[in-house]
């Protein structure tokens, strides 16, 4: 997919409808598009919990090491499944190399 279709593609995640943004970063986790990690990092702090779990399920697939300080923040959430979600996307992306 070539960058004007991922930019987008990444229009869906400032959308005003959730089903929109989770059918983005669900697009997302597709695609070997990094570049897209800076534009999905904000949806960690999204008011809807399914939204915040399917970032971190994206940001496990196209992030790195060096987004781990950007998930940690949500270990302390006081959903359990979002906690169990930056967990696993924390686990995962330390241990990429």
């Amino acid at each position: 997919m070539d960058d004007a279709k991922i930019k987008q593609l990444c229009r869906l995640l400032s959308a005003n409808e959730r089903r929109e943004i989770v059918d983005g970063l669900k697009a997302l986790r597709s695609l070997n598009a990094p570049q897209t990690v800076p534009m999905v990092l904000p949806l960690l702090n999204s008011p809807q919990e399914n939204g915040v779990r399917d970032c971190c399920r994206t940001l496990t697939v196209l992030g790195n090491k060096e987004i781990v300080s950007s998930v940690e923040p949500l270990l302390s959430n006081s959903n359990a499944a979002n906690r169990k979600d930056a967990q696993d996307a924390i686990d995962k992306l330390r241990a990429k190399p």
